[in-house]
């Protein structure tokens, strides 16, 4: 499985929600991986090598196991602290599993609404 790379973009201070669907390769009809037994994490950092703790916490939950999708979603709260260009990483945390299956860009945009 090759890891992802998938750019994302916010406005400030709004709910951010990303769907995953995790695939045997990266191709659109490529076949989707039963993720059910899965720990998954998402992290989000201004630079890769940043040390942890991630800037959001994000909560990642997995809602179709066996299809292989799972949702993220980020607070308004905490997309509220948030304003520029990160980096991003979605990580199967399993005991001897540890995989990154998407990394990328994470740009918040300024709003009138905050």
């Amino acid at each position: 499985m090759a890891t992802a790379f998938n750019v994302f973009e916010f406005r400030k201070g709004e709910v951010g929600t990303i769907n995953w669907v995790i695939r045997e390769s990266q191709t659109a009809l490529a076949p989707t991986i039963d993720i059910s037994t899965w720990h998954l994490s998402f992290k989000v950092k201004r630079r890769d090598r940043d040390p942890d703790p991630s800037l959001v916490a994000g909560t990642t939950t997995i809602v179709d196991g066996p299809n292989g999708r799972a949702q993220t979603v980020i607070s308004d709260t905490e997309m509220a602290q948030l304003f520029g260009d990160y980096r991003h990483a979605l990580w199967r945390t399993d005991t001897g599993l540890k995989t990154c299956l998407s990394q990328g860009y994470f740009h918040v945009v300024d709003t009138v609404e905050t």
